[in-house]
């Protein structure tokens, strides 16, 4: 449809194809704004998902605001059972709902987090 043109103009091609597709390039920009959102969403519980943990205690990791994680080194989260048995444990249920879990002794957690990380160790560091 040409109902974007202004009478008595001449038209470009490209402005002529513009005008015509003008609610196809909208309705891609808000697809796309909303892939860009609902991904990082996905990504972002994949993640809690892997390590075992939950957006408040992922929020309140860094500030010390939730009680049972105070004595936690940094970097550590200490319900994790590696990410591959986080996993199968949420995906397919491998645990009771509800099942309580157990914390290691502040002393395991301590020497976990001195081991370092991928991404922080004793031979390099990626952020540093």
């Amino acid at each position: 449809t040409r109902a974007f043109r202004l009478p008595g103009r001449s038209h470009s091609p490209v402005d002529t194809w513009v005008t015509d597709h003008l609610p196809h390039i909208g309705g891609i920009l808000l697809l796309g704004t909303l892939i860009i959102f609902v991904g990082s969403l996905i990504l972002f519980h994949t993640y809690l998902i892997a390590t075992d943990q939950t957006n408040y205690e992922m929020l309140q990791l860094a500030g010390g605001g939730v009680y049972y994680l105070r004595d936690v080194p940094e970097g550590i989260a200490p319900f994790s059972r590696g990410p591959a048995a986080n996993c199968k444990s949420f995906l397919c249920q491998g645990e009771r709902w509800g099942e309580v879990h157990v914390m290691p002794p502040v002393e395991e957690m301590r020497f976990s987090a001195a081991q370092g990380t991928i991404w922080s160790n004793k031979h390099y560091s990626c952020f540093d």
